[in-house]
């Protein structure tokens, strides 16, 4: 039986401490003028980080139990690809227009190009997710801290 304890005491104190954390952040952002937007900001960004990170999580399972058989391999290769895709999606969206605006930026200054002239945004996608797949976590990682939000 005491096994069992050393075991699952800090588990338990694991799951109090995450209920209070969100509770103490709550009433942080109570005291603020406009307390509910605040709250429902919070609400919305918390849960949608714990859609990703629960994804994220859900992988490594999800290796464990269908990467048995080929079949099972397969299907764990294409929800690790989609939900690769859906996690980096709005960085690779936000890097291409950036990319693509700074090139058209040049080629208009350099070049003498037209601004009438349309400009393909499929390399710019490609560029982008070659980025992201590169310094994706650095590029989050330094928008959060120059934002506030890191930990």
């Amino acid at each position: 039986m005491l096994q069992y304890w050393r075991f699952y005491w800090p588990l338990g104190l694991m799951g109090l401490a995450m209920v209070l954390s969100v509770q103490f952040q709550n009433a942080a952002l109570a005291r603020y003028p406009e307390a509910v937007t605040e709250l429902a900001v919070f609400a919305l960004a918390y849960s949608t980080f714990g859609f990703f990170r629960a994804s994220l999580n859900f992988i490594a399972q999800l290796s464990n139990v269908f990467a048995r058989s080929p079949t099972g391999t397969r299907r764990c290769h294409a929800f690790v690809v989609a939900a690769s895709i859906v996690i980096m999606l709005p960085l690779i969206l936000l890097l291409s227009a950036f990319t693509g605006a700074v090139v058209g930026i040049v080629l208009i200054v350099l070049r003498g190009r037209d601004r009438n002239v349309p400009i393909p945004f499929g390399p710019y996608l490609a560029a982008a997710g070659w980025i992201a797949m590169m310094w994706g976590p650095q590029i989050v990682g330094g928008y959060l801290s120059l934002a506030g939000l890191d930990r």
